[in-house]
């Protein structure tokens, strides 16, 4: 996360090692699929509900906790695990392979460290940054749809955050009133337009000016 300008004292918070690698796992094989899911149990009080998802259109999809386990990418929480519970005992089994196979988190080749991210939460001197790409196709990913033309983004490979207006258009934007964000005429519409398409996608961005 990163500092809240509106708290003296605050601070970035950093990635754990492998969190980056975990989540866009679940991105590229989530995003834009279908899926259905299971609830597995329901936190009493909270109402907070856990479950199994699966890509697909039933059970018999792939079961994408087996899967990041497998990936060394998820830790499997051990205290709840009865000797009879056929589907914690087999996570256990595919933690125990990713573990001696090296995978993910539990690889030794590199240090755990090089898998934090290094977030450049904002750009200095825009202009020269811009400049410095020369009009040049930029591979990154869509974090958040503010309105129909205005995204922020992950530049990759360097992790620089930058908020982008699409060249050449206006939409209907939101305006805050009081505590909550008011849309004028279609402002929801465009907004939609462009999260269907592109939040959490994989895009290339030109960076104009």
């Amino acid at each position: 996360r990163r500092a809240n300008p509106n708290l003296p004292g605050s601070e970035e918070t950093k990635d754990e090692p492998y969190a980056w690698e975990a989540r866009e796992y679940l991105r590229k094989k989530l995003v834009g699929k279908e899926v259905c899911f299971t609830v597995e149990y329901t936190v009493p009080g909270s109402g907070r509900e856990y479950g199994i998802v699966y890509l697909g259109k039933d059970q018999t999809g792939e079961n994408v906790t087996e899967g990041i386990v497998s990936e060394g990418l998820a830790e499997v929480r051990r205290g709840g695990i009865k000797a009879n519970d056929e589907t914690g005992t087999k996570l256990l089994t595919l933690e125990d392979q990713a573990k001696a196979s090296g995978k993910g988190k539990w690889s030794q080749a590199e240090p755990a460290s090089d898998h934090i991210r290094d977030i450049k939460w904002s750009v200095e001197n825009p202009r020269q940054f811009v400049d410095s790409l020369h009009q040049q196709p930029i591979k990154a990913v869509v974090e958040h749809v503010r309105d129909g033309c205005t995204v922020r983004a992950f530049l990759l490979p360097n992790m620089n955050h930058v908020t982008v207006m699409m060249s050449g258009i206006k939409c209907p934007m939101f305006k805050r009133e009081g505590d909550k964000d008011v849309g004028e005429p279609f402002a929801e519409e465009a907004k939609f337009f462009t999260e269907s398409r592109l939040l959490q996608r994989d895009v290339e961005i030109i960076l104009e000016g």
